[in-house]
């Protein structure tokens, strides 16, 4: 789509000021290294689009490029060459996307790896663990663990002992720390006509250092007043920055973007990811890119199974017969040989386009077929012989089939052989209707006439047989035969 979203981010607890002059920096390098770049949006304070969470250590370049004819390399070649030259910004960690979804936010054309479970230093170790595989996977780049960690933080624990000692819960000792800190709302005042809330904490000078926390004192119901000191155990640690939850279970995303086939790299990561002790009450889920092909596969063989049903049905009510649908019905496996070739010989993916052009071609083919049969069915009618009359109606309706499957395909041509901007997104539909088309009429022309003839011939002999054993008419006669038979009575 011509879209590059470069997200930057510096260490955590890095001021604006650092942050920019990072995202300046790299931006210097965008601007010397992408002739092919029209637009540039520089986001500093936050990253990921307009509906992004502020924060001071992260930024965004957001690149727009020029059309596709305009420009001699792609935007996955644009991204490779700016990765190693991003690389050496000190402090500033990099990681790219393409396209451009609704709302300013890239797309990772990638997937999505969760992590499930409660206890945050063991899901911690386990996302360090499953990024390093990810990151093995020679197709998948940009790994990203969506909990950060490294937010400087005091944990104080209460001493519930000592504290019911002086007749104190661990809730009184940690309402006593907020009020001290965060402060309490008291009172409503009304000022200037409006409602304004009066706040109670610790003056700024008072709430600088770990010191500060060591003076607050806790009232006690027994009426004296205790050191915080004496009821608490404080130490210095990281935290993460968020915590995220998904039916209602701790997770951690590790988001990548995967360069070709999806499916490949999924597997590689599971197979390594299986070897890894899970520990209890932990699980991975894969989503992402990976979760929507599964659920489009699944919306496909649906769609292509519902179809394929309405089609027979509506076919056997119009021919009054179970038995000529499914003879028309026969040449869709055979156009799915020329859908799996034509991807092949082009060297493209099968994607959820190519499926909706497999629905396309289930009408297609079955229209030639209709088309071949019902003509013979005709011809039956008139009493033709079998054999005459599968040759006859080949022969007749070839131009028609012909004429079908030429308008489609040399319309389908120009979208399948040539490029442009979005052309990878119209290219498998294409190709997949012109390959599927080409192999079924050559099947369409040839095997349902022999069908026609295998199943035909069987039902006549099975009648003839029932008339032979109830002596009951003679069978019928082709028209030459029954002319020969008339000259010879009237001689």
């Amino acid at each position: 789509q011509g879209m590059i979203m470069m997200n930057i981010e510096t260490a955590v607890g890095s001021d604006i000021d650092t942050t920019r002059e990072a995202v300046e920096e790299i931006f210097t390098i965008v601007e010397r290294e992408v002739p092919e770049k029209k637009v540039a949006v520089i986001q500093v304070g936050a990253s990921g689009g307009f509906f992004s969470t502020a924060a001071s250590n992260r930024g965004s370049i957001q690149i727009a490029l020029k059309d596709l004819g305009e420009r001699e390399r792609t935007d996955q070649e644009i991204i490779e060459s700016l990765r190693p030259l991003v690389a050496g910004v000190p402090g500033a960690e990099v990681r790219f996307s393409s396209g451009f979804g609704p709302g300013g936010g890239a797309m990772s054309s990638g997937l999505t790896v969760s992590i499930r479970g409660y206890d945050l230093e063991q899901g911690k170790e386990l996302a360090v663990r499953i990024e390093e595989i990810i990151e093995s996977v020679e197709t998948v780049q940009d790994a990203q663990v969506s909990r950060e960690e490294g937010l400087p933080e005091y944990r104080i624990r209460v001493d519930r002992n000592r504290a019911a000692q002086y007749g104190l819960t661990a809730a009184q000792v940690g309402t006593t720390i907020r009020r001290a800190f965060a402060g309490e709302t008291v009172a409503t005042v009304l000022y200037e006509g409006q409602e304004v809330d009066v706040r109670v904490r610790f003056r700024d000078d008072d709430r600088v250092s770990v010191e500060d926390i060591n003076r607050i004192t806790v009232a006690s119901p027994l009426g004296i007043s205790v050191p915080l000191t004496n009821l608490v155990e404080m130490e210095k640690a990281y935290g993460p920055v968020s915590i995220d939850r998904e039916n209602q279970q701790r997770v951690i995303d590790i988001d990548a973007r995967v360069s070709g086939d999806v499916r490949s790299a999924v597997n590689d990561i599971k197979s390594q990811v299986d070897q890894l002790a899970i520990p209890a009450g932990f699980s991975i889920v894969y989503g992402g890119s990976w979760e929507d092909i599964q659920e489009v596969i699944r919306d496909l063989v649906l769609v292509l199974i519902l179809s394929m049903t309405l089609i027979y049905f509506i076919m056997a009510a119009q021919f009054e017969s179970f038995r000529d649908p499914f003879i028309i019905m026969f040449t869709l496996p055979m156009s799915f040989v020329g859908v799996i070739w034509i991807h092949l010989l082009a060297g493209t993916i099968f994607s959820a386009f190519s499926g909706i052009g497999l629905l396309m071609l289930v009408g297609i083919v079955v229209n030639n077929g209709i088309i071949l049969v019902d003509y013979t069915n005709l011809l039956r009618k008139r009493d033709y012989d079998l054999t005459r009359a599968v040759v006859a109606a080949g022969r007749i309706r070839l131009r028609p089939i012909l004429m079908t499957m030429l308008t489609t395909i040399l319309a389908l041509l120009p979208i399948a052989l040539f490029g442009g901007s979005g052309s990878e997104l119209r290219k498998p539909m294409a190709l997949t209707v012109t390959g599927g088309l080409l192999v079924s009429t050559v099947f369409t022309l040839i095997l349902i006439p022999v069908l026609y003839h295998l199943f035909e011939s069987r039902r006549e002999k099975h009648r003839l047989r029932r008339l032979a054993e109830s002596g009951e008419g003679q069978p019928r006669m082709d028209p030459a035969e029954q002319g020969v038979e008339q000259e010879v009575l009237r001689g």
